[in-house]
């Protein structure tokens, strides 16, 4: 199960291995080097996950291949020179739309485990640089036009990101489209 913790500098979200498994999307080194960068999975989990999920290409994947064949401290460094994982557009770009909607939706399915999951969903916001794609699902941002203001109106709009963006990234990640 994904680990969402407080530290003294504040919250930090760790995905395991069987919370990205279970998403049953097709990933890449992309994806594990943005979610290894960022903090978000660990190296032991970036180098299990090369070697058994559901890779979004039968080619070989140059961070895929870095991530099974070196060890943390280089693959790291590797990661770091082909990826700027802080300059990544989180609303645009697929790495990063996968992690944004990866642990929305953790969240997501465990909301009735927090005390204040839309707080905790301002925290994502703002750590993944205030993408686009989450502001509808944010207490302090206005509704979309033509749509309701209000807590339950917010947690539909949630759950209707997360059914929607999974679909558009399984479109995306393994046809490099989606409307």
């Amino acid at each position: 199960m994904s680990r969402i913790r407080q530290s003294p500098e504040g919250r930090t979200f760790k995905v395991d291995a069987g919370t990205i498994l279970a998403a049953d999307l097709p990933i890449n080194g992309t994806i594990l080097a943005v979610g290894l960068l960022r903090g978000l999975i660990s190296f032991p989990v970036a180098k299990y996950l090369a070697d058994h999920a559901r890779l979004s290409s039968t080619e070989e994947d140059f961070l895929v291949e870095t991530l099974r064949d070196n060890e943390e401290e280089d693959a790291l460094e590797i990661c770091s020179r082909q990826i700027d994982a802080e300059r990544i557009d989180y609303s645009t770009d697929p790495a990063g739309r996968f992690w944004v909607w990866l642990v929305s939706s953790t969240i997501w399915s465990q909301r009735h485990g927090f005390s204040n999951p839309l707080e905790l969903m301002e925290e994502v916001y703002s750590f993944f640089g205030y993408p686009v794609s989450l502001s509808a699902l944010i207490r302090y941002m206005p509704p979309p036009p033509g749509e309701a203001s209000g807590v339950a109106a917010l947690v539909a709009r949630w759950g209707r990101y997360v059914a929607d963006e999974r679909m558009c990234l399984e479109r995306v990640l393994s046809q490099g489209s989606c409307p």
